[in-house]
């Protein structure tokens, strides 16, 4: 999985605006603690993407309008660009929404309440 980040990350840099020397420290820190100890794998991949997707959305966006790219490939990249706008204004829409923050609300309820809702035990765990 960290390879792949890595893959990515390699090709966003070579086609994307040069970063930030902040942002290539996390990238290479990333990259070292990932491939340093494997409990570190989430967070190194995690790291990764917040640097790298804005790199990506950035080629994209500008691969769209690239005359130098083929007819074909400047249709998928404004493809990818349309999609990528749909779904950030339905996710701005905030709908749907309020049922992950209900069941959120409801768990640290049941969590204070030592297991328990009303009358009936909801959450048996013992450590």
């Amino acid at each position: 999985m960290l390879r792949f980040n890595l893959l990515i990350t390699v090709v966003a840099l070579a086609v994307g605006r040069k970063p930030s020397l902040a942002h290539v420290l996390v990238l290479l820190f990333a990259a070292y603690s990932g491939l340093y100890a494997s409990r570190s794998l989430p967070v190194s991949s995690l790291l990764l993407t917040l640097v790298v997707a804005p790199l990506l959305t950035q080629a994209v966006g500008e691969g769209g309008t690239n005359p130098e790219l083929s007819s074909r490939l400047r249709a998928s990249f404004s493809r990818w660009e349309a999609f990528g706008l749909r779904m950030a204004s339905m996710e701005l829409n905030l709908r749907g929404h309020i049922w992950p923050l209900a069941a959120v609300i409801l768990g640290l309820l049941v969590c204070a309440q030592q297991g328990k809702l009303g009358p009936y035990k909801w959450m048996d765990a013992h450590f």
